[in-house]
């Protein structure tokens, strides 16, 4: 008799929820995304994107035949009218309570996640929950008085009374019913779901792990909290928008802790907010971001070119990029600043404000908008300098492959940008336009020391920072959660 023949290993399934990222925009995170799914083809990827309402659906990656797209969640589309059997239930009507609940509970100053993993469990279980919930009169005056004492400095963390109008209270009702929407949408039934942020993918995963049981990673770029509240003290929203996106914020990541399994963090320098937020410290394994370099370094054409690459966004600080420009062009008037990225509809306003600024200063011809590039490497490489101004990052991959090219870069001390580049570029503080300035006109001053910290960075990232090594990183990882 013929030997049995052993049956064919069955592939991992691992579900990737994305977050306005991949594979719709092009960016950092999208491009870490692409790269891992691409380098893991061994593994069935499934891909559920969050996304806007109305925003573009065209993927701008190639996506491998071992990788499936899934429709994933829009957010604010209009809802499908519930059938007869969805309707509300005479009988039990706790779920009325869901709204208020979930305000306490992602709102409030207590942390009680494990609560909030099985209220979004119940969201999955009955989807009813929701729909009905959200519906009923009774359920509104219940969110409403839960909203009162959240908001309330008795008994809570809060300095001061937050006064809510009529209009502040429906957003945040809103946004609260798509959160429980979005918790009780299916998942595809995988070994693994790993999530990119710790914002509104929580919600899914949480559900999830109540349904069945499946372990979560969080591969951490940007931190969703700290964001929030930069974008909140830069805006002019009043104290009811500006307490409900921060604390929504502050919950979904504490929920996003609580639910996942391991915690990857591109930076150790994440590691504070994480623990203050409740990551368990035993669950943090910092995964760098990785990148491909070139087998040797491309020459620097010394054309006093200083070069940036990411979306307009207000956490890229575009504004103090043109206030660097200006300085620098006092003492080197024959620089000039090219920056490539993409404006995003929601970003449209500030790139407005951006064009203005650039006008007022009168930069003209020396500082140009290019747009979006699909070859960032190939503008860096036709620089001199790669400049960062960001103000919240967590390894920018625009940094690392800057220096897989020999330049030497200029960046804001965000985020792992010090473990990065220290020795090899030169750092200031967030919003820092004159040490940014100085660091630039010190580099164009003494070409011999750019060429010197661009070697030394692409040496640097080429020991540190190796594409192939996060992917073998990972693939253990995910070997392990699985089981």
């Amino acid at each position: 008799m013929p030997e049995p023949q052993p049956s064919p290993a069955v592939p991992m399934r691992v579900t990737l929820i994305t977050e306005g990222t991949y594979p719709f925009v092009v960016g950092g995170v999208s491009s870490w995304c692409h790269n891992l799914v691409t380098a893991l083809d061994d593994i069935e990827w499934h891909v559920l994107p969050i996304t806007a309402s109305g925003l573009r659906r065209t993927s701008v990656f190639d996506i491998p035949t071992h990788v499936t797209l899934h429709r994933g969640i829009e957010l604010w589309s209009r809802p499908s009218r519930l059938s007869r059997s969805q309707r509300l239930l005479r009988g039990d009507q706790t779920h009325l309570e869901l709204p208020a609940k979930l305000c306490r509970l992602l709102l409030g100053p207590a942390d009680r996640p494990h609560e909030l993993i099985e209220l979004l469990g119940s969201c999955r279980a009955d989807p009813r929950w929701a729909r009905t919930a959200f519906r009923s009169e009774h359920a509104w005056e219940l969110f409403l008085d839960e909203l009162r004492r959240t908001s309330s400095a008795d008994g809570s963390d809060l300095y001061a009374d937050i006064t809510f109008t009529v209009l502040e209270a429906s957003e945040l009702w809103q946004t609260l019913y798509w959160l429980a929407q979005t918790a009780s949408t299916p998942v595809p039934e995988s070994d693994v779901v790993m999530l990119t942020e710790a914002g509104w993918s929580a919600a899914l995963a949480a559900a999830e792990k109540v349904e069945r049981g499946t372990p979560v990673i969080l591969a951490e770029h940007g931190l969703h909290a700290r964001e929030a509240y930069l974008e909140a003290a830069r805006s002019k929203l009043s104290l009811g928008r500006q307490f409900s996106r921060t604390r929504l914020a502050r919950g979904l990541s504490r929920l996003c802790y609580a639910v996942a399994d391991r915690v990857t963090p591109v930076s150790d320098a994440h590691h504070r907010w994480e623990t203050r937020l409740g990551a368990n410290p035993v669950k943090l394994e910092t995964i760098v971001t990785g990148v491909t370099a070139p087998s040797e370094p491309p020459a620097m054409p010394e054309n006093s070119v200083i070069t940036s690459v990411g979306r307009v966004d207000p956490l890229k600080d575009v504004v103090t990029m043109l206030r660097t420009a200006t300085r620098v062009l006092e003492r080197h008037p024959n620089a000039r600043f090219v920056h490539w990225g993409p404006v995003s509809e929601p970003n449209r306003p500030y790139y407005e404000m951006c064009l203005q600024v650039h006008e007022e200063l009168g930069l003209g011809e020396s500082f140009t908008f290019m747009g979006g590039t699909s070859e960032p490497r190939a503008a860096m490489r036709s620089a001199d300098i790669y400049l960062s101004t960001s103000i919240s990052e967590g390894l920018p991959l625009s940094v690392l492959e800057a220096m897989t090219e020999a330049r030497p870069v200029v960046a804001t001390d965000v985020g792992g940008c010090a473990d990065a580049i220290t020795g090899c570029g030169v750092l200031a503080n967030a919003g820092d336009h004159l040490g940014l300035a100085h660091a630039i006109g010190m580099l164009l001053d003494d070409p011999d020391l750019a060429r010197l910290m661009g070697r030394r960075g692409y040496r640097r990232a080429r020991r540190r920072y190796d594409a192939g090594e996060q992917a073998e990183q990972y693939r253990s990882l995910l070997s392990k959660v699985a089981g």
